[in-house]
């Protein structure tokens, strides 16, 4: 009795996070670098590339994030500063342009194994009016393309790859459970402990 009682625990606790896995990719994603532009602060994804010359005043956004599917918006830049916020401090010049730029480095949960999460980035740079998106990042980060200029990691992250597969049942299934199983776990047990003591006390 107290073997089977164990093992239905077990099953019920293990069945948790592989659910979860399994809801976590029904379609193949991919880790990348996404450039944005802040438009009457929101952020809007731009389909331009980083060959886009931003205007004074502009406020640049680059994040690393994963592909979504047809029917998702993508995910923008978690950091909200405004233009006055981030370039205030930095003077006006003749035949320049101020240029908000905003670096996040995105969830942990999309990073590569090994890797670690830099500090996220947010600063104003003073350019020349003709300056590109992809100038401008040069500036402020150290940035890794490929040979079709596909900007792949910037400040070193990530380390090597460059677009790859994103995995994320495989991500969910190394992550730790949530607090909420972890609860319905120690709740399990009780349970069994409770009834293995009203069986040896019907016993005696």
């Amino acid at each position: 009795m107290k073997s089977k009682l164990l093992i239905s625990v077990l099953l019920i606790s293990s069945s948790f996070p592989t659910v979860s896995s399994a809801n976590a990719a029904s379609q193949q994603q991919y880790r990348y670098w996404s450039y944005w532009q802040k438009i009457n602060s929101n952020w809007t994804y731009s389909t331009t590339g980083a060959s886009h010359v931003p205007s004074d005043g502009a406020i640049e956004g680059w994040l690393f994030t994963i592909s979504n599917s047809k029917n998702e918006k993508p995910t923008p830049p978690e950091i909200s500063k405004s233009f006055s916020e981030l370039c205030d401090a930095t003077p006006i010049q003749a035949e320049k342009k101020r240029v908000g730029v905003v670096i996040d480095f995105g969830n942990v949960a999309y990073q590569p194994v090994g890797e670690k999460l830099p500090a996220n980035l947010a600063t104003c740079v003073l350019v020349p009016n003709e300056a590109s998106g992809y100038e401008i990042l040069a500036l402020v980060s150290k940035v890794r393309v490929n040979q079709s200029g596909f900007v792949c990691g910037l400040n070193g992250y990530p380390e090597t790859e460059c677009g790859a597969k994103f995995d994320g049942s495989a991500q969910a299934s190394v992550q730790k459970p949530s607090w909420l199983i972890w609860l319905i776990n120690i709740g399990l047990a009780v349970v069994l402990l409770i009834l293995i003591s009203r069986r040896r006390n019907a016993s005696q």
